[in-house]
């Protein structure tokens, strides 16, 4: 119990990032008030009973009765009542601990996506809606009921010490099967749902591949893998399951008995005259008031530890990525970038990918980047646009620290075409217009230069086709081109394209080749990371990569 109680404020008493829930004082104070009338008023019918056995029985008196129901029923609405607007508090509280949490979350699960490379960062919000969760549910009220426990108790203590003394009794009983049920629950429900997570994480990673699966004859060979997966997370679920049912049944012995040794002693009571009949039925009901709040205890121990985890989660997520304060940009923006004594470490690890980098990249030129595979290239690139923060050095622009920059202001000044591209969910439009405010003229410049204008207007909601972006309506080259009208979208001050042409036919490349010359005369900053000797022979300036290091850096009239 004292566990149960010592968690719950520490919730409230860790000090840093959550500072804030202090603003949520007054919905905790009206949730106390609303909850202290509903206890009181809990015991109503208990008093209701004793009324009609005390006096109206005893009087006969028609008038009394009707008297005492009118009262009675009275007080059941305000109880009701008081019910009713706790439940409202908390869903107000739940909707403001959101807003007051959401984008911070936001903002910190991509930050650590960024740089951890996405390692549980897809939790964040996950986590954030499980606490939220139980803090407008039936848990919260188990934490304002549970006072009371104490408070029958020093009823039945005063209606007789012996009903006082089981009531305690049973209340020990009850908390220690609480404290049981955790203690024997908590590890093997989280390895049931570890098991059961991995199974599904399997499935669903692998079914994005099925078709590569089938036709290399690995379809069985997975089946089986997921099979013992499944196997081992159905074993797992299925112990859970069977502690769980022997430790609630040992939770409805005590309740029946309870009840039973209850009622017996509130009769051997009044059988020797030391309380009334009314008395003994009123102390079984208080009894039982007692012990609800510690069996509400059991029931939501699970959601509240799960709810528990998940705060501690954010609390790590926050305090490992804090908002960095960003500097904006110059009125008078130039995409020059230099780059000086930069090295590049691999995501959580001080192993280093990139070293020792010293490059001068300027407007109006194409820079090539070229070199084996696993020679750093793609990571340059990301680096260059200040995707990678996992580093040493520096990479400026306008002699500003990339780094530093609000990404608001710098991202509508990058265009970026990665290896791997990935359409975000929502349409066609959205997603090359960057799922910001689409103009139709800029739109249709961009997609007609990437060659990707006819494909899509022969679907039949052409720009309007919604996207799902785990199957997008698109060949591999068509997808190729959508990410380059993307990335090309109102011309942006730096162009960044990493393998552009993999997937692309003969026109293609031309139209490829022209969007490089435009930009270029343009005077914009342009980047390209290729084996295509035709597009290497375009470039001003050539960075020849190896195992991480600049081997050799060469103009136009060096490569010719």
């Amino acid at each position: 119990m004292m566990t149960w109680l010592h968690a719950f404020v520490n919730w409230f008493s860790i000090k840093g990032s959550f500072d804030f829930l202090r603003d949520f004082r007054k919905e905790f104070i009206w949730i106390g008030v609303f909850s202290l009338i509903a206890n009181l008023l809990a015991v109503a019918p208990t008093l209701y009973m004793l009324q009609v056995f005390d006096r109206v029985m005893v009087s006969q008196n028609e008038f009394t009765l009707i008297a005492i129901t009118l009262i009675f029923y009275f007080l059941f609405l305000i109880n009701a009542f008081a019910d009713w607007i706790r439940s409202q508090l908390l869903v107000r509280l739940g909707v403001r601990f959101d807003s007051a949490l959401n984008q911070e979350v936001f903002r910190a699960g991509v930050q650590d996506g960024k740089e951890s490379g996405g390692v549980n960062s897809s939790k964040s919000l996950a986590d954030l809606a499980s606490l939220r969760q139980f803090l407008t549910s039936a848990g919260v009220y188990t934490i304002f009921d549970l006072p009371w426990t104490f408070v029958y108790v020093a009823i039945l203590y005063f209606m007789n010490q012996w009903l006082g003394i089981v009531a305690i009794i049973f209340c020990l009983l009850q908390g220690y099967t609480a404290w049981m049920n955790h203690y024997l629950t908590q590890k093997p429900s989280i390895k049931a749902r570890d098991s059961s997570t991995y199974a599904n994480g399997f499935f669903f990673s692998k079914s994005r591949q099925v078709e590569v699966a089938h036709t290399l004859g690995a379809k069985i060979n997975l089946q089986k893998i997921w099979l013992n997966l499944n196997k081992t997370a159905v074993i797992d679920q299925g112990r859970l399951h069977i502690r769980q049912q022997k430790i609630l049944a040992v939770i409805k012995f005590i309740q029946y008995t309870q009840q039973s040794l209850t009622l017996a002693l509130g009769a051997f009571l009044a059988v020797h005259g030391e309380i009334s009949a009314a008395t003994m039925v009123a102390a079984m009901a208080l009894t039982t008031y007692a012990l609800r709040p510690i069996a509400g205890v059991t029931s939501v121990w699970y959601s509240f530890q799960q709810a528990s985890d998940a705060y501690d989660r954010l609390i790590e997520l926050i305090k490992r990525n804090p908002e960095k304060v960003k500097i904006s940009l110059p009125n008078a923006f130039t995409a020059d970038i230099l780059v000086k004594n930069f090295f590049a470490l691999a995501p959580g690890s001080q192993s280093l990918i990139l070293m020792d980098i010293n490059a001068h990249i300027r407007p109006g030129n194409i820079t090539a980047i070229i070199g084996p595979s696993g020679s750093g290239k793609s990571t340059l690139g990301k680096c260059l646009i200040g995707l990678w923060t996992n580093h040493q050095g520096s990479i400026e622009i306008c002699e500003i620290d990339i780094f530093s920059i609000s990404r608001t202001e710098l991202g509508p000044k990058i265009g970026y075409l990665p290896q791997k591209i990935e359409l975000l969910p929502g349409t066609i439009a959205e997603n090359i217009c960057r799922m910001g405010e689409i103009e139709p003229e800029k739109l249709f410049q961009a997609t007609q230069q990437a060659g990707i204008h006819l494909p899509i207007l022969r679907l039949p909601k052409g720009y309007d086709t919604v996207i799902d972006p785990t199957r997008p309506p698109f060949s591999g080259g068509e997808l190729q081109k959508m990410g380059i009208a993307r990335a090309i979208y109102k011309h942006p001050s730096i162009l960044i394209l990493d393998e552009p042409n993999s997937n692309l036919d003969d026109v293609d490349q031309i139209n490829l080749r022209n969007i490089l010359v435009d930009f270029q005369e343009r005077n914009l900053t342009v980047v390209i990371i290729s084996y295509q000797l035709n597009f290497i022979r375009l470039a001003h300036q050539t960075l020849i990569l190896k195992n991480g290091k600049i081997v050799s850096s060469q103009n136009r009239d060096a490569q010719i």
